[in-house]
């Protein structure tokens, strides 16, 4: 029997599988963010360690670990550095984005995948070229994410203050939410950062469904920057324009009451959105399967799926 670790790490949470070659999930460990840009690549590859120590206590006496795969938002370019962190886990350690993640979860061959989670970034991967559209950081490419959805309500919350813009029921959102109003919370806001920015978003999609309007357009311009990055995703894949797959992952558009009706409204008809019925692990799964030359196929897939599903319930009874 050979054993994988798969990993899916993100801006906000990662999670970490040992599984068998047939699908069956040994242990899983969730924790904290691991994008390097982030905490620093220091910080990431100590946090990935210490998940993998987690998972290496229930592998059974005298066996070691054939392949790790992680899939890590903002892995490119640090990539080397953080499978140096993840040496000796396993006979072969793989690091890549956590796109390609999204990408195998749904099959390896060829296709999109757009990710909207604290950040927003979207992949396309044709034959072997994988090729990265949007996604450049907070500093240079604002929209599609939690954050940036975060960050537009706190902004129109203080237009709003200053008497600059309109007013809005975000106002008293976050006064609800924060015990204070925006102008208020400044130093929490900037102590607290993205992850923090970014866990205001539920409260946009909130006002938007009361008929906020501040929040309908927060909730259209960020649809429209992610419509943006498909596009130019299936121009790749496609340039003929012929019909293309797009797998989405992250809360911002999977969750019930996300911006996927308004994607699937903004997107050309010929790019095919799939929810994935797996989690991204999965994909990274798949990837630690084919770099050892195997496959999943549909019993292995179905055991994954069962044994995952038990270990989230028995995670959230805890």
């Amino acid at each position: 029997m050979s054993y994988y670790i798969a990993i899916d790490g993100g801006g906000t949470k990662t999670e970490a599988l040992l599984c068998t070659e047939r699908g069956d999930i040994l242990a899983r460990a969730v924790g904290g963010a691991t994008n390097p840009n982030d905490i620093g690549c220091d910080e990431s590859g100590k946090r990935l360690h210490d998940i993998c120590k987690r998972l290496l206590a229930a592998l059974p006496d005298g066996v070691e670990v054939s392949i790790l795969f992680a899939g890590v938002s903002g892995a490119i370019g640090n990539a080397e550095a953080l499978a140096a962190a993840l040496r000796g886990t396993a006979r072969s350690v793989y690091v890549a984005s956590d796109a390609v993640n999204m990408l195998s979860c749904v099959g390896r061959g060829d296709g999109a995948c757009l990710i909207s989670g604290t950040g927003s970034v979207c992949f396309a991967r044709r034959g072997e070229e994988i090729r990265r559209i949007g996604g450049w950081g907070y500093l240079l490419d604002g929209a599609g994410g939690g954050y940036d959805i975060g960050r537009d309500a706190l902004t129109a919350a203080l237009r709003a203050h200053d008497g600059r813009g309109s007013p809005t029921a975000l106002t008293e959102a976050f006064k609800e939410h924060l015990g204070m109003t925006p102008d208020m919370a400044i130093p929490d806001i900037y102590r607290g950062g993205k992850s923090y920015i970014a866990a205001l978003a539920p409260l946009v999609f909130r006002a938007a469904a009361a008929g906020d309007a501040v929040s309908i357009s927060i909730l259209d311009r960020n649809t429209a920057y992610l419509a943006e990055l498909l596009t130019s995703a299936a121009k790749f894949l496609s340039p003929g324009g012929a019909s293309c797959r797009a797998v989405l992952g992250g809360s911002i558009v999977t969750a019930p009451g996300g911006l996927y009706t308004r994607l699937r409204a903004a997107v050309p008809e010929y790019i095919d959105l799939i929810l994935p019925e797996t989690p991204p692990v999965y994909g990274a799964f798949c990837e630690a399967l084919a770099a050892d030359g195997r496959d999943a196929d549909e019993a292995c897939r179905r055991r994954f799926i069962r044994d995952h599903n038990a270990l989230k319930s028995e995670r959230q009874r805890g």
